[in-house]
């Protein structure tokens, strides 16, 4: 089973109806989720034992961290867009005061808005890495990160491959038939 995950509840409702994927059964963490988030996890896990599964939720949402699935089932995590903080009077006091600490607009920008989405990004990967028996494969879909690989930990940044948004739905569309769709 794969995750997508998106910066926000917006942008997942924006891609969603243009990603396809019919190789999948959806899953789909909304906005206004009902239940309780052990029943939605519990509801997932058994979704996964049925067949190849794309879950999709938000970085930041009640499933991007700290839960653990049975078995990890995820097997691909996709970023599917760069997660910068959420802009606001809050962000811009922050950026603007390490802009005045460092004497430097990049080093604000890196600190207050591209450190934390390289951070969230890679937490995000790591929802498929539970322990030191676990892999996955990972997809970083924007073109930001292919910016910023250097600020990608080492391990990620040696074996990163860039691919065209055609390799990155054929690789996909192979791992569901893999996984069981």
């Amino acid at each position: 089973s794969a995750a997508v995950f998106y910066p926000s509840y917006d942008y997942m409702e924006l891609i969603l109806p243009e990603l396809g994927l019919s190789e999948f059964s959806h899953h789909i963490e909304t906005r206004n989720a009902s239940g309780k988030a052990g029943e939605r996890k519990a509801h997932l896990e058994k979704g996964v034992n049925d067949g190849a599964v794309l879950f999709h939720a938000v970085i930041g949402g009640s499933f991007s961290e700290g839960v653990d699935f049975k078995k990890n089932p995820f097997k691909l995590i996709m970023v599917a867009g760069f997660p910068h903080p959420k802009s606001g009077g809050p962000h811009a006091a922050y950026e603007s005061y390490l802009g005045w600490k460092f004497k430097s607009r990049h080093t604000a920008g890196l600190y207050a808005s591209i450190y934390p989405a390289i951070i969230r990004s890679v937490q995000a990967l790591g929802r498929g890495i539970r322990n030191e028996t676990d892999w996955c494969y990972g997809l970083f879909i924007d073109d930001r990160f292919e910016k910023y690989r250097e600020l990608l930990p080492m391990g990620i940044r040696e074996r990163a491959q860039q691919l065209s948004p055609s390799a990155i739905g054929k690789e996909t569309r192979e791992f569901a038939l893999r996984a069981g769709a």
